[in-house]
C-alpha cells in the first residue's frame, strides 16, 4: 500500500498519461504482454547458420551449435527453470560466459539464443527466414497464429498495416479524452481513500480503460474475471494443465462477447462515434488475400489488444510512480515538463506533446 499526499497526486496524472500513451503506441501493436527480455530465437530443425558472418553459408556444410553447457535432460530442466524464474539474469550470465550467441534449453527445447541489440538486428536482417519464436507451445496456442507476435513475412506486414491506424496520432487524440476522464476519476478516488495498492489498483484500472478504448464499452465484472483467467493461463507450460484449458475457454468467451459488442454497435450505426474509433479501424482491416475482416476477427483483435496492453501498462505505471516518489527532484522535473507541454491542462493535442524527460523515466522503469 502507498499513502499519497497532495503533491504526488498532482504529479501522477502526467506520469499516468505518458505511461498509458507510451504503451498504447508500442505494446498494443504487438498484441502481446512483453517481458523484460527479448524472446529467444530457435532455429528450425536441420538448419544451422553463420548468421553473423559476412561469408556466404555453404548449404552442404552444417555447423556445430554455438557454445553452451552440456548435460542432457537435467541440465535442460535446470536451464528452463532458471530462464522462467529470472530470464534477464539467465541471459546476462550466459552471455558473460559464452558471448552473445549461445546454446541453451529454453522452455524445455534446444534453443540458440541471439542476444544484444546489434547482434539481434544483424541476425534478423540476414537470417530471419530460418528462425521462429521459442515461446512455449501452450502460450502460442493461447495467442493463436493470428497474433502479430507469432507472424512472419507478408502475413506480419499485412497485420502491421491493418493495426497501424489504431496507433496513429489521429487515433491517439481520439483516445485522450477517455484517458483523461478516467485518470481524473481514478485519482479522485485515491484522494478520497488516502492510499492505494498500486499494482492491484492499476491492473483493474488499466483493464477497464483499455476495454473502453478498444471496444468502446467497459467490461462486465464477469469479463474482468475472464481476462484475469486468460492472462493466468499464459504461464502454463503444457496444454494439459487446468489453467491452460480455463484460459482457452476464457479467451473464446471474450472473443464471442466482444464480437457481439461490435456487431451491436455496427448494426445500430454507431461506429462513427469517437468512442468506437478502434472498433471502426479494426473493421477496416483485411486478411492477406484482401478479404475484409469479419466480425469474429474484430472480436479476436479487440481481445488481444486489451490483453496485450493492460498488464504492461499497470506494471510500468506502478514502477514509475514508486521510483518518482523516492526522488522528489525527478518528480518535480517530470511535473514541470508535463505542465509545460500542456498535458495537465486537458484537451491537448497528443501530436504536440514533447516529453523527453518523462519518456526517459519510463524507459528506465520498463
Amino acid at each position: 500500500f502507498c499513502r499519497l499526499s497532495d503533491s504526488p497526486l498532482k504529479m501522477m496524472k502526467g506520469a499516468l498519461l505518458a505511461a498509458i500513451m507510451a504503451i498504447v503506441a508500442v505494446d498494443s501493436s504487438l498484441g502481446f504482454a512483453t517481458s523484460g527480455f527479448l524472446p529467444a530465437l530457435r532455429f528450425r530443425a536441420g538448419r544451422s547458420s553463420s548468421v553473423l558472418s559476412s561469408t556466404p553459408r555453404m548449404a552442404a556444410s552444417p555447423l556445430n551449435p554455438p557454445p553452451g553447457k552440456k548435460g542432457g535432460f537435467f541440465r535442460g530442466l535446470k536451464e528452463s527453470i532458471e530462464y522462467i524464474v529470472n530470464g534477464d539474469e539467465f541471459i546476462r550470465k550466459y552471455t558473460k560466459e559464452f558471448g552473445p550467441i549461445f546454446s541453451a534449453t529454453i522452455f524445455f527445447r534446444p534453443t540458440v539464443v541471439v542476444g544484444g541489440v546489434d547482434v539481434v538486428g544483424e541476425f534478423l536482417q540476414k537470417e530471419k527466414g530460418i528462425a521462429y519464436s521459442s515461446l512455449p507451445g501452450p502460450l502460442q496456442k493461447l495467442m493463436t497464429t493470428k497474433n502479430v507476435l507469432l507472424q512472419t513475412g507478408d502475413e506480419h506486414k499485412n497485420s502491421r498495416k491493418n493495426f497501424a491506424p489504431l496507433l496513429s496520432s489521429t487515433a491517439l487524440n481520439k483516445y485522450i479524452p477517455t484517458i483523461e476522464k478516467r485518470v481524473d476519476e481514478y485519482l479522485d478516488s485515491i484522494a478520497a481513500r488516502g492510499e492505494t495498492a498500486l499494482a492491484k489498483d492499476f491492473t483493474a484500472f488499466c483493464l477497464q480503460l483499455y476495454a473502453e478504448i478498444f471496444s468502446g464499452e467497459p467490461l462486465s465484472e464477469e469479463e474482468e474475471k475472464l481476462f484475469v483467467t486468460y492472462n493466468a493461463g499464459l504461464f502454463a507450460l503444457t496444454d494439459w494443465e487446468p489453467s491452460f484449458n480455463k484460459a482457452k475457454a476464457a479467451r473464446e468467451t471474450l472473443e464471442t462477447n466482444l464480437q457481439k459488442r461490435f456487431e451491436a454497435a455496427r448494426d445500430a450505426g454507431r461506429l462513427g462515434e469517437d468512442k468506437y474509433t478502434a472498433q471502426r479501424m479494426f473493421a477496416e482491416g483485411k486478411f492477406l488475400d484482401g478479404t475484409p475482416f469479419d466480425s469474429y476477427m474484430v472480436g479476436y483483435s479487440t481481445t488481444q489488444f486489451i490483453w496485450g496492453a493492460y498488464i504492461e501498462t499497470a506494471s510500468l505505471m506502478s514502477s514509475s510512480i514508486i521510483a518518482l516518489m523516492t526522488r522528489p527532484d525527478v518528480s518535480k522535473t517530470a511535473l514541470d515538463e508535463a505542465k509545460g507541454a500542456g498535458v495537465l491542462a486537458g484537451g491537448a493535442d497528443y501530436a504536440t506533446w514533447n516529453l523527453p524527460y518523462t519518456n526517459g523515466i519510463l524507459r528506465e522503469c520498463l
